[in-house]
This record gives C-alpha cells, sequence and structure tokens, in this order.
C-alpha cells in the first residue's frame, strides 16, 4: 500500500497533526492514540493587528505611506526645542526597533507627551490606525 498524508484529530476535535503512513500504518496509530482521520485545517488569519509585529521595513511603509513621517519628524523637532535627549529617545523609538508591535506603538502615539503635538485633526485611533497596520505588514 501506498503511503499517503493524512490529517488526524483527537477524539475531542482537537487537530492532532499531519501523518504520512499507509491506511494500515495510521489505523494502528490512530486505535493506540484514539485518534480519527479528519480534513485538512484551514488556517484563519488574524484580522488583529496585535497579532502582527512589523519588521522596521514594514514600520517605515506604515510610516511613511501614511503621511507619519512627518508627523514624527514634526514631533521629534517640537520636543528638541526644550529636551533634545527625549527628542532623541523618541526619534530611536520611532526608527530603530527591531520589531515593532501594534500596542506599543498606539500607546507611544496617544502618550500625554506625543498626543499633545498632535494636531487635533490627525486621527490616531486605533480604529483608523489598526486597517493601515494590517495592510503594512504585507509589503
Amino acid at each position: 500500500m501506498e503511503q499517503r498524508e493524512i490529517h488526524a484529530y483527537k477524539l475531542d476535535g482537537t487537530y492532532a497533526g499531519m501523518h504520512v503512513a499507509t491506511d494500515e500504518q495510521f489505523n494502528a496509530l490512530a486505535q493506540k492514540r484514539g485518534l480519527v482521520e479528519g480534513v485538512k485545517p484551514t488556517m484563519a488569519v488574524s484580522t488583529d493587528p496585535r497579532d502582527h509585529n512589523l519588521s522596521p521595513y514594514q514600520f517605515n511603509n506604515f510610516m511613511d505611506d501614511n503621511g507619519f513621517d512627518v508627523i514624527g519628524a514634526n514631533i521629534i523637532t517640537a520636543i528638541a526645542t526644550t529636551d533634545n535627549r527625549k527628542a532623541n529617545r523618541i526619534k530611536n523609538e520611532l526608527r530603530h526597533r527591531s520589531t515593532y508591535r501594534f500596542e506599543r506603538v498606539l500607546f507611544f502615539l496617544n502618550s500625554p507627551t506625543v498626543k499633545a503635538l498632535i494636531p487635533d485633526d490627525v486621527d490616531l485611533s486605533e480604529a483608523t490606525l489598526a486597517p493601515l497596520w494590517l495592510a503594512a505588514k504585507d509589503t
């Protein structure tokens, strides 16, 4: 008999993995471990931006494609007039990380120091940023 891919599930419906085996081999394993054959599971892609970290390249696209690079530069310039050290920290936060997490960026953009420097007509709410973040993850 020829081997084939067999997708196994536990009796409670939990996916137990894929096995390459003949029917006889799988039946012996299934009886021993309490498994049943099923269809290949589909993987649902999360639409929660918290589930998708961005690389520096993706984050730069997120910033540049949405005009946030200009806002970031304005924030750094405004802070540098009173506290150059703090401005450098913010600049590093915006541009020099190895990975970017949505909740951290959202927290940063809505922090009192930064929020006070953002024009009132610029919406940096989660509802606005989430679809932009998800679009950047695919760049």
